[in-house]
């Protein structure tokens, strides 16, 4: 899935065009794309913002602003895609060698004398309670046993580990298999730089002297895959 980076660089503009996109008070769902409330995806530096989208919905009314880039991240890293020729997408084949191996298998079980199996006794405690009859006449009967279970340190047995030895010998195996053929997409040089101008990354010491650099992506939906970003 690819998102949507929608990047402002001068927000007090943005503000000043758009004043019910941004009141919190408007319940425009314009301002969640703009100006996080929770602000996990959204990146501020000075007058300048970030964020990431899953969609561009409701982005047409700014986008045309010179202020407002709409990008991604494949567009600012590159990408790899799977290589097409006359519309035909390429495969290769792949052939992996599986070595021979002797699995391990189960063949008994045995005390696992690192596990004991303590012995646990009922304790039953008996208890009385008093009740009043009509006439205001008070009589002790019996009440609800107090039931307890307590572990002891005698040793009743112990749980069991498996066994394992030498199973039949596997032999070597040959896979093959048909997989993608892919290319690399360079990133636009330009919006790189604005990524890199919004979002500096610039290394962060704490008060216990640690450096952190920020990460190259500042936000991730859940669940995202990158793997095909260059």
């Amino acid at each position: 899935m690819s998102f949507v980076i929608s990047i402002c660089t001068d927000f007090s503009r943005l503000a000043a065009d758009f004043p019910e996109l941004i009141d919190s008070d408007s319940g425009s769902i314009m301002r969640g794309r703009l100006k996080s409330w929770s602000g996990d995806y959204t990146w501020y530096n000075g007058n300048q913002s970030m964020k990431v989208l899953t969609g561009t919905d409701g982005l047409g009314a700014i986008a045309e602003k010179d202020y407002i880039i709409v990008t991604s991240y494949e567009e600012i890293f590159g990408y790899k895609r799977q290589l097409e020729i006359d519309d035909v997408p390429q495969f290769e084949e792949v052939t992996t060698v599986v070595p021979a191996y002797t699995p391990q298998v189960i063949v008994g079980y045995e005390d696992d004398l690192t596990k004991p199996i303590y012995v646990v006794e009922r304790i039953v405690t008996e208890t009385t309670r008093t009740v009043t009859d009509m006439d205001g006449i008070e009589t002790v009967v019996e009440g609800r046993p107090i039931i307890e279970y307590v572990t002891t340190d005698v040793v009743d047995g112990y749980h069991k580990k498996p066994v394992y030895a030498d199973g039949e010998e596997v032999p070597e195996s040959t896979i093959t298999e048909m997989v993608p053929v892919y290319e690399d997409v360079a990133g636009n040089p330009d919006m790189k730089a604005l990524y890199d101008q919004v979002y500096p990354r610039t290394q962060v010491v704490d008060v216990e002297g640690n450096v952190h650099t920020p990460p190259k992506l500042f936000a991730v939906p859940g669940g995202a895959s990158l793997w095909h970003l260059l």
